[in-house]
């Protein structure tokens, strides 16, 4: 692909907004949406095309049927604002989507913050986290896919 855009808007009435996409890793495209888009709840329609040899061609959605996520409202929060964070993230990522080979990964980890106002301390952390997957190098496990390696990293 030569150049992946995103093309966004929020309501029937505005213009679509767009957004070059760039680069990220081997597999990946990448765009920051405007915050103002993702500020209220509501609807963000979008599509995504990619641009080979001049010619455009829809990867996600079309001009006339959108993909579309929805925007929930932030939850009310109960107490005073700044005082604790909780944190949960979670991926899962597969290199190989073409072949026998597994190579991929699954990565989790969360982590809670507790603000103080104990003189220069001012907040506390803990967190775990945990890796696990399977894979190895590119030219090994494309000739011989059993030849992957399991691996596991637990962290706090």
């Amino acid at each position: 692909m030569q150049r992946v855009r995103l093309y966004v808007y929020r309501d029937a009435n505005d213009r679509w907004t767009e957004l070059p996409m760039q680069r990220d890793g081997d597999a990946y495209w990448r765009a920051a949406v405007p915050a103002a888009l993702l500020a209220a709840p509501g609807t963000l329609h979008y599509l995504i095309e990619a641009i080979v040899d001049e010619t455009s061609h829809a990867v996600v959605g079309t001009a006339k049927a959108p993909a579309e996520v929805t925007l929930e409202p932030l939850p009310a929060l109960d107490g005073e604002p700044g005082t604790s964070q909780l944190s949960v993230m979670a991926r899962y990522v597969d290199f190989n989507t073409a072949g026998d080979a597994t190579d991929a990964f699954f990565q989790a980890e969360t982590s809670f913050a507790y603000g103080l106002d104990f003189a220069a301390l001012t907040r506390v952390r803990v967190g775990v986290g945990v890796i696990d997957g399977e894979g190895g190098p590119t030219d090994t496990i494309d000739l011989d896919p059993s030849a992957t390696r399991a691996f596991s990293v637990n962290y706090a």
